[in-house]
């Protein structure tokens, strides 16, 4: 069994300020002690929840109001290892759940879910209890630690329900199971057998038909030999008759393919007579239309000469200058005849064209010379025109010669194009000839073979009816083969399915046997055997547990009139003079007596049929409520009698003090609980 070591708890209940509390707890008696209210359960809840987890208690429970996390981790000894085990408590929403669950063995650090962490724990303990995460650990609840108005609980529970708790926490309930699975069993083994006989039923058919189809096959093992051989004479025959009628086929399809050509031939012959009757007619027409169309225009053009050996483009340029010369003379001959206007006003007028003073004497003939410096203007502005004049009829004519001389080229390139089409048409008429020359002689030739045709035909259709024949021969005799073999077949793979079903049912056949006698041993032999067997344990365990109970409880109850044993379901009988006593009717000190008897009895009871050892733990929530200071007294001979290496006593009572060899003080300072030494 285990020690408690050491203890760390961060926001667990009213341990509260978010540091973490450090205890250590040592061998021997250990007091907790405090007010009511001071957080020392708290502190056997923490152990708790450390080992098995929340249990049926409720994550926001534990961890403190307010707090986001927390964490218990407890250090122990078990059978001289060290352990450690650590869980956290984290708020989400306005749930609580654990988180970062551990436990570290010799070192050795092992993150785990809560629930394989609970289950890790139990296998460590040896506890024989099932792990469910929501489930507390029974062991551990009426072995090592019980609150002690629950001890008081399950003395006053129903007989049925407080029975199935001992059988729990003593393994006892190991044999009932048995039982029951033994009827569940029973029932499998019994339905089964009969699905297997009801599967079976049918064997004795099966191996009739597999008979049936033994001798199938062999009849037909034995035809497809003949088959075989009708069929290989057919084919043989078959080949032969194909391979002549392929041959006069052949032959046919060359002749024929000569007499069905002279229709055609005929049809080329004709086409390329017409062919070339367009081709003469094209050519005539080609030649005229060049002695026409293109001689008459080409010979006329020839026999001109051009109008100048200047192109077009040059003559513009010369005239163009010309122009402009012209242009030029004219703007003079404009202001000559303006100077010559103003100069005989002036004149007439006496007055000086140059200083503009009046002149005593004639000066006309200062007009005289400006009339001939202007008719001189004038002459060259005449001949200057007629240039002009002259070179624009010479421009128009080349234009209309270069026009004249495109349209000659034309003419040569298209009679050009007309003459090369002629020598085709000539080439194609002459190749005309060669082929209609080669079909007619092809065509002498067809008409020859077309004779032999009919011989031919009638050769093919003597030798197609001896093909037919054989091919139905050969069909048969293949049909026949391949049906008797596909029934060959069929029926192998039939028996071999029948074979596997009688083999399938002869093991059923037998199991369904096996099985009938194994429900017959579980009905007649074990069931009864494992409820005998659980009866008796029942009745030692009574026996013992009724013994332990009433040796503890004349140990704190120093009353001769008052006698307590367990009935067959462990329900605790009072007796005060003879008379039953009711529970309730009884002192408060009296009922916490009967609790902690009934509590250590089945704390004997665990280490007797757990093991050595089992015992080392015991935890005492309150356990003297309601003593009087000499019942207080016995206790220290009822913990002696307990043999427990480590007992945790948790109490508000001073008078416990005398019981300890280490003291803890327990004490809530502004709402935050704290633990000392004492």
């Amino acid at each position: 069994m285990m020690l408690l070591k050491h203890l760390s708890l961060k926001n667990i209940r009213s341990f509260n300020d978010g540091t973490e509390v450090s205890i250590e707890i040592p061998e021997g008696t250990v007091l907790f002690e405090g007010d009511v209210g001071s957080g020392k359960s708290t502190i056997l809840y923490a152990v708790e929840f450390a080992l098995f987890g929340l249990g049926d208690m409720s994550g926001d429970y534990l961890l403190s109001e307010g707090a986001s996390s927390g964490h218990a981790r407890l250090r122990v000894t078990q059978n001289g290892r060290d352990l450690e085990v650590h869980r956290g408590l984290r708020r989400t929403g306005e749930n609580v759940v654990q988180e970062n669950c551990y436990i570290t063995e010799d070192g050795t650090r092992t993150e785990l879910s809560p629930g394989d962490l609970k289950q890790r724990v139990i296998s460590l303990l040896g506890f024989n209890e099932p792990s469910h995460p929501r489930a507390e650990s029974l062991v551990f609840r009426y072995a090592v630690f019980t609150p002690q108005e629950q001890m008081k609980e399950i003395i006053q529970r129903n007989p049925d329900e407080r029975l199935l708790v001992i059988r729990r926490v003593l393994g006892i309930q190991s044999y009932q199971v048995a039982a029951e699975n033994s009827d569940l069993v029973h029932r499998r083994l019994r339905n089964e057998s009969k699905q297997l006989e009801a599967a079976t039923a049918d064997l004795n058919e099966l191996v009739s038909e597999a008979t049936r189809q033994k001798s199938r096959i062999e009849d037909l093992s034995a035809r497809i030999p003949r088959l075989q051989s009708e069929e290989a004479a057919a084919k043989a025959e078959l080949e032969s008759l194909t391979e002549q009628w392929e041959g006069a086929r052949d032959e046919r399809e060359k002749v024929g393919a000569a007499a069905g050509r002279i229709p055609e031939l005929r049809r080329s012959i004709a086409r390329l007579r017409s062919d070339i009757e367009e081709d003469e007619k094209r050519v005539s027409d080609l030649e005229r239309s060049i002695e026409q169309d293109y001689l008459p225009s080409i010979g006329s053009f020839e026999k001109r000469l051009p109008p100048s050996n200047k192109s077009a483009a040059v003559l513009e340029v010369t005239l163009k200058a010309k122009k402009k010369v012209l242009d030029k003379k004219r703007g003079s001959l404009a202001l000559l005849e303006g100077q010559l206007n103003e100069t005989k006003e002036l004149v007439k007028a006496r007055i000086c064209p140059r200083c503009g003073q009046r002149i005593p004497d004639d000066f006309s003939d200062q007009s005289a010379h400006l009339d001939k410096e202007l008719q001189e203007v004038i002459e060259e502005v005449s001949a200057l025109e007629a240039e002009v004049s002259g070179l624009e009829d010479l421009v128009e004519k080349t234009l209309s010669y270069a026009e004249e001389e495109r349209g000659y080229h034309r003419d040569l390139k298209r009679k050009g194009e007309i003459e090369s089409e002629i020598a085709n048409v000539r080439s194609r008429g002459s190749e005309s000839h060669r082929e209609m020359k080669r079909l007619e002689d092809e065509l002498s030739r067809s008409e020859e073979e077309e004779g032999h045709l009919l011989e031919l035909t009638a050769k093919i259709d003597s030798i197609a009816g001896a093909l037919k024949k054989a091919q139905q021969r050969k069909d048969s005799a293949s049909r026949e083969l391949v049906e008797s073999v596909t029934k060959r077949s069929e029926g192998t793979e039939s028996l071999r399915r029948l074979t596997s079903q009688i083999e399938e049912k002869d093991v059923k056949r037998a199991k369904a046997q096996r099985l009938k006698s194994y429900a017959t041993w579980l009905d007649g032999f074990f069931k009864p055997t494992v409820e005998l067997i659980e009866k008796q344990v029942m009745l030692q365990t009574n026996a013992r547990f009724s013994e332990h109970f009433q040796r503890f409880f004349s140990s704190l109850v120093d009353d001769p009139d008052l006698r307590v044993r367990v009935i067959e379901d462990f329900t605790p009988v009072f007796e005060r003079q003879g008379y039953s006593q009711e529970f309730d009717s009884l002192s408060g000190g009296e009922r916490t007596s009967i609790a902690l008897a009934y509590r250590f009895a089945l704390n004997s009871i665990v280490q007797e049929d757990i093991g050595p050892g089992t015992g080392d733990l015991v935890i005492l929530d309150e356990p003297t409520d309601g003593f009087s200071k000499e019942q207080i007294q016995k206790m220290r001979d009822v913990i002696e009698a307990l043999h427990s290496r480590q007992v945790i006593l948790v109490s508000h009572e001073k008078e416990l003090e005398s019981l300890a060899d280490r003291m803890m003080l327990v004490e809530k300072v502004n709402g935050t609980s704290r633990v000392s030494p004492v």
